[in-house]
């Protein structure tokens, strides 16, 4: 479920990149993180595990981190150029 959840977030985030909207995510992404006293990564167990079994990051996180939804959305936006 985790991984179906982050596939959508994807998925609209591209949608909104190709709208042109991708600068605009980006910044409230992170007003989002700081608004809700989140870490612009993620905690220090998930990074263990994401570093150790990719696989099991998959059952941990239902959320993409703000640097991996920021990273997706700047390549999508070198795509458009």
């Amino acid at each position: 479920m985790n991984a179906i959840q982050r596939r959508y977030e994807y998925q609209a985030d591209a949608f909104a990149t190709k709208n042109g909207y991708g600068p605009q995510l980006k910044t409230a992404l992170v007003k989002l993180e700081v608004e809700n006293a989140s870490s612009l990564s993620n905690h220090w167990l998930v990074s263990l595990v994401r570093d150790k079994c990719g696989w099991m990051r998959l059952l941990i996180c239902s959320h993409p981190s703000l640097a991996d939804r920021c990273t997706r959305v700047s390549e999508e936006e070198k795509k458009l150029d």
